[in-house]
């Protein structure tokens, strides 16, 4: 029988209770208020509510559309006020999405956001969902404090029981330590709790986490009732999420109840939900169960298909599951069916997993050997102290008796003797064991030091490369005598660059800020240089907007035929030296121009050179510069970084400042400054983004 684990990553201890509990009807009127609002703070916040709602219901796309604008459309009014409820539920998106670690930042940001402003209701529902992922993490010391936390404060602002924080977590704690009668008293506070409510969505994990005792317990009946219960919550408030796994869960336990065709039934339909909402651990894990049905009820050809499916989606989508068990079923199969080099390599992979799980099984061994040499420690030496005190009762007694409890004290000293020399035996043994494993390890290190070691010289070798297509320096100079380059990739290799050719009496130079930086970011640079190129020098397109029209065209037709939005932010100028002219194109980004010190934010266009919600063609801009006025150039990367003393974001704002506090400098000066002023802001945090900020005189 092939063994599986997947029951327990289904409903994992997160309270999204106002999430939770919205109807279709509660939607269908936030949408009417999106759709026709005519106030823009009112439309924000119907966003903000139904974010999380569209994305139980499988609509990834349009919930993340919804955080995008209303977190513009937030900043562009300046309400503050709806920015942690923003936060509270992107948080919750990520978690829906198995991005734990992004889901904790944005509740800590809603945490905070929630204190400042005094909304009480946020910050618990932050708190408590912060405390849950801690929990999810393995950090049950920082949940259990989250949640005593919350408690407290529920309890002092004289909210009802479970109105805020959610008693499935208390009862979830107990029951991933085993305490079983703790946690079923909590859940069955948190059922009653909840149906006088009609907080079904918080009732799907109740269900659920009742469902598990009865598992574990092996009351088979009991563990069917409360799945069935649990899957019904979901359907009533439409969270198409908890539902897909509802019928994974279901599926599992007929499994174990061997109850393969009910099994098989439920588990499709767990296929299907979990396809809808592009959930891959999800289809995986069913795949997995729906295997071990049709393996159990002799149908194996059909087994075969299901696990080799399993594997299939493991290589395209870097998810890793147990499938050693797998492996070792498709090796048997292919072998009946007498593909023998396929037997072989299914043999190899279940060999290869086999050796990963041996290495986990040593250290849980050693862990349990350690535990039960202190758990015999602990009980001799209590042995010992209820001896001597009985000694005490003893001395009272006669001779006789005080003689015969010597001996008995002797004869357990010899046993504690003996038992200690026969375990000093055992830990002899097992450290030989672990200094050959240690040794194989060590070896391991190695290894894994010299691939480290190719894969830094391959990077570097590819900044080498990307260096020589960026634009020398020798040849601005030649073209424009007086400027400065501050260019600092956040990793080795860059996806912001600046770029520059000549043609006739025209020179253009680019600076841009590509998807993504690392090697991801400087394949996008080289793919937009090789384009920018591509029309200036073989298409012969000399206006700087049509020139980014036509990459723009390319980017689409090459990379985005699946919805990528892969493409850059930058600007193109154009210097005309035969006419006196200077034009640009800027998307997303605007130059900036230091007139007697005096800051002018020129014009741009508000859409990337890419897949955007835009598509109208750029626009050409001119610029009347003096020899005394500076023009400088930039990307996102300086003014995004974090630092100061309360480690926020430097700016646009201060950093254009800046740059007009030192414009009167020479500007090999400037970039001084503006270095100097980047390294203190930044402090010991990490660089967030590439920088680049080139400035110029004509």
């Amino acid at each position: 029988m092939i063994k599986r684990s997947y029951r327990y990553l289904i409903f994992l201890v997160l309270y999204f209770q106002w999430a939770q509990c919205q109807n279709s009807s509660n939607l269908d009127s936030l949408l009417h208020v999106i759709n026709t609002g005519t106030s823009k703070t009112a439309v924000i916040d119907a966003k903000i509510e139904a974010i999380y709602p569209i994305l139980l219901s499988g609509d990834k796309k349009r919930a993340m559309q919804y955080y995008k604008e209303a977190l513009r459309d937030a900043g562009s009014l300046k309400y503050t006020k709806a920015l942690p409820l923003l936060y509270q539920s992107y948080g919750k998106v990520h978690y829906a999405l198995n991005d734990f670690d992004s889901a904790l930042f944005y509740f800590k940001k809603a945490y905070a956001g929630a204190k400042q402003s005094g909304n009480k209701i946020l910050e618990l529902k932050a708190l408590n969902n912060i405390g849950s992922i801690q929990f999810l993490t393995g950090e049950y010391e920082k949940s259990l404090n989250s949640y005593t936390t919350s408690l407290k404060l529920e309890s002092e602002c004289k909210f009802p029981e479970g109105s805020i924080i959610s008693i499935n977590n208390v009862a979830k704690i107990y029951l991933s330590l085993n305490v079983f009668d703790e946690a079923n008293r909590y859940f069955r506070k948190a059922e009653k709790c909840y149906l006088k409510a009609g907080n079904f969505g918080s009732l799907i994990y109740t269900y659920d986490g009742l469902s598990e005792i009865s598992h574990k317990l092996n009351n088979k009946d009991s563990a069917v009732y409360y799945a069935l219960k649990s899957i019904e919550c979901a359907e009533k408030v439409n969270d198409v999420y908890s539902l897909g796994y509802g019928y994974n869960n279901l599926g599992i336990i007929y499994n174990q109840n061997k109850n393969f065709d009910e099994a098989k039934k439920v588990l499709q339909k767990g296929l299907k939900l979990a396809r809808k909402i592009d959930d891959m651990r999800l289809v995986m894990t069913v795949y997995c169960n729906l295997g071990f049905a049709h393996e159990q009820s002799d149908e194996h050809h059909l087994a075969f298909e299901c696990y080799e499916e399993v594997v299939k989606l493991e290589k395209t989508h870097k998810i890793s599951i147990d499938r050693k068990d797998i492996y070792k079923f498709l090796s048997v199969f292919a072998a009946k069916k007498n593909n023998y080099r396929e037997a072989y390599d299914y043999l190899k992979e279940y060999e290869a997993t086999k050796d990963s799980m041996y290495n986990i099984e040593i250290s849980q061994k050693i862990s349990e050997i350690n535990t039960r040499y202190e758990t015999e420690k602990k009980e001799k030496l209590n042995l010992l102290l209820q001896k001597e005190n009985q000694s005490k009762a003893d001395q009272i007694n006669a001779q006789k008796a005080t003689r015969n409890y010597l001996v008995i004290i002797i004869v357990l000293c010899c046993l504690v003797i003996l038992g200690a020399l026969l375990i000093f035996i055992k830990i002899r043994k097992v450290n030989a064991q672990l200094a050959e494993k240690n040794e194989a390890i060590n070896i391991k290190n190695i290894t894994l030091e010299d691939q480290k070691k190719e894969i830094l010289d391959s990077i570097h070798y590819a900044k080498r490369i990307q260096n020589t297509i960026l634009a020398h320096k020798d040849f601005l100079n030649a073209n424009i005598p007086n400027n400065f380059i501050l260019f600092k990739p956040k990793d080795i290799v860059s996806g912001d660059f600046y770029w520059a050719t000549k043609k006739d009496h025209l020179f253009f130079l680019a600076i841009c800020d590509s998807t993504g930086h690392g090697v991801p970011g400087a394949f996008m640079s080289l793919l937009n240089i090789g384009f920018l190129s591509e029309a200036i020098n073989e298409k012969g397109i000399e206006e700087p907007n049509k020139v980014f029209d036509f990459v723009r065209e390319r980017l689409i037709n090459s990379i985005s035929k699946e919805g990528q939005r892969d493409g850059f932010d930058g600007i193109l100028l154009c210097i005309d030296s035969k006419r006196k002219r200077l034009t640009y194109a800027a998307a997303n980004n605007e130059p900036i121009l230091i007139v007697n010190g005096e800051i002018k934010e020129l014009s741009k266009d508000k859409m990337p050179v890419g897949i955007g919600i835009d598509k109208t063609p750029f626009r050409i801009f001119e610029i009347e510069m003096n020899e005394t006025d500076t023009l400088y150039l930039y990307t996102d990367g300086y003014a995004d970084q974090f630092g100061g003393p309360k480690g926020k974001k430097f700016l646009y704002k201060k950093m254009n400042q800046l740059i007009a506090d030192h414009a009167n400098l020479p500007l090999q000066e400037q970039k001084e400054k503006l270095e100097s002023a980047f390294i203190s802001w930044k402090g010991n945090l990490e660089q967030v983004d590439d920088v680049l900020v080139i400035g110029i005189k004509i």
